[in-house]
């Protein structure tokens, strides 16, 4: 049985994932600087809308197909003697 992701409609649906993380990636990154600029109880907000915006990167990533990731990981191999 073949893997779906290993068509063209999951090289689309991986992109639709990559899309996705780089756009939670980028607003966590402005909430990232909304912290460092604020201070109090405006850094207390910005701290939780961060926490808030991290979840959910964990849970797009954990929702994301880990088996066909990991096969396109080049294996490290060791070159030393």
């Amino acid at each position: 049985m073949s893997n779906p992701l290993d068509t063209d409609a999951g090289s689309e649906m991986f992109a639709s994932y990559e899309n996705e993380l780089k756009l939670v990636q980028a607003d966590l990154n402005q909430k990232l600087d909304q912290i460092a600029e604020a201070s109090g109880e405006q850094r207390k907000s910005a701290i939780n809308n961060a926490t808030s915006v991290l979840d959910e990167a964990t849970e797009l990533v954990s929702s994301t197909p880990q088996p066909t990731l990991m096969r396109h990981i080049k294996p490290h191999t060791n070159t030393r003697n």
